[in-house]
């Protein structure tokens, strides 16, 4: 598509065009020219576009205007670096690029330097929650708890029914020895839409002293996991990912011993 809203690429196409319009649709060529740049390494002439985008439209400045995220997600992170990183040098304040940075650095092991760049995208945009819930994960590693409790209270203000924020919690409590209020926690993960493997495997260990009626449930969407990551880790596999197919086979293996 090449402009930023579907209605406006309908407009265009129609010609119902006013002078809001004409500044959109400008925008979205601008924009389009700078993905060019972009993908081209011509890092000065991107600049150049992406500001015109950003002039016309400051919607353009998001998180999804270049292939880091999609790189992160598929665990390519050399490629997602590169792609934050010349982000970063278009745009010395787009949150999301040293966000981005930062979730890398989290994934490495590297917990100083992803606390530095979150900082720096929180100081950029406040309400970053890629931000706010990897600075909540580095304080975690980093046994700062209050901290990591902080960090996730500002998270759910952003999105109140985002399960992952309460594994985390979750995860807190457990290692303070709060074992009731760490199960409160996974468990209401769960019912906000978390099927994380290892989450399910929390719950099953402290269902069974808690909660052994819920047990049936969690058994029940364990197998659904299971059967879940064996697609996953085929796909992977054809894709050529390897340490993803490798990783999801392990946890797999893992999921199916609680869900018989």
């Amino acid at each position: 598509m090449k402009y930023k809203a579907m209605g406006d690429e309908i407009a265009s196409s129609f010609g119902y065009i006013d002078s809001s319009l004409t500044k959109r649709l400008r925008a979205g060529e601008s924009f389009v020219k700078f993905r060019e740049a972009f993908e081209s390494d011509d890092l000065p002439l991107a600049k150049a576009y992406y500001s015109e985008a950003l002039r016309l439209n400051s919607s353009y400045r998001a998180q999804d205007n270049n292939y880091g995220p999609m790189y992160l997600s598929v665990g390519k992170y050399d490629k997602a670096r590169h792609e934050f990183e010349k982000m970063a040098k278009v745009d010395p304040n787009d949150s999301f690029s040293h966000s981005g940075l930062g979730s890398i650095f989290l994934l490495k092991g590297k917990i100083e330097k992803a606390v530095g760049c979150f900082k720096k995208a929180l100081r950029l945009r406040k309400d970053n929650q890629q931000a706010l819930m990897g600075s909540a994960e580095a304080a975690f590693r980093s046994k700062e708890y209050s901290k990591a409790v902080h960090f996730l209270l500002r998270y759910e203000k952003e999105k109140p029914f985002q399960g992952y924020s309460r594994y985390l919690e979750g995860k807190v409590c457990e290692r303070k020895g709060r074992l009731l209020d760490a199960y409160k926690k996974y468990k209401e993960a769960f019912q906000l839409g978390v099927s994380d493997g290892k989450l399910l495997i929390k719950l099953v260990r402290l269902a069974s002293i808690f909660d052994k009626d819920f047990l049936p449930v969690i058994r029940k969407e364990a197998k659904r996991v299971s059967i879940n990551l064996s697609r996953f880790r085929k796909e992977y596999a054809m894709k050529g990912y390897r340490e993803m197919s490798r990783k999801t086979y392990a946890m797999e293996k893992r999921i199916e011993k609680i869900a018989a």
